[in-house]
């Protein structure tokens, strides 16, 4: 294999499964969500407009933004599944899952920031 442009095979590989990722969440989000927020990013980022070594931090970056927003999409429709099959039950949320409607926000924020802090952080900008 011949070295990449910035660095080596390894970090070419690195990229390449960092890509294949983000191919992979954005591909999701598309079939359940009906999200193409971060297409046009992708490609942009894919072509390496920004150069390789620019174009490939930011893609890490893509990688956490995607990661996160597939994660608050697939939190927001647990809990209106949830809601809806206490109602159904004719219950509350509290009584079916120990959660209550009343602290969904507060619960959405202490869990994305628990979720923020497993993701890994983008390496920082190269220097000139």
């Amino acid at each position: 294999h011949q070295q990449g442009e910035d660095g080596g095979f390894r970090e070419d590989q690195e990229h390449l499964r960092t890509v294949i990722q983000v191919e992979e969440l954005l591909n999701t989000m598309r079939e359940e969500y009906d999200y193409r927020g971060f297409d046009d990013e992708f490609q942009e980022l894919d072509a390496k407009l920004w150069g390789v070594r620019e174009s490939r931090r930011r893609m890490k970056r893509l990688l956490n933004k995607a990661k996160f927003l597939k994660w608050r999409f697939d939190t927001k429709r647990w809990w209106q599944e949830a809601e809806a099959y206490a109602k159904y039950r004719n219950s509350t949320m509290f009584a079916e899952f120990g959660v209550s409607s009343a602290n969904e926000s507060e619960y959405l924020q202490t869990m994305g920031q628990d979720f923020l802090s497993q993701l890994s952080p983008p390496p920082p900008p190269a220097s000139p």
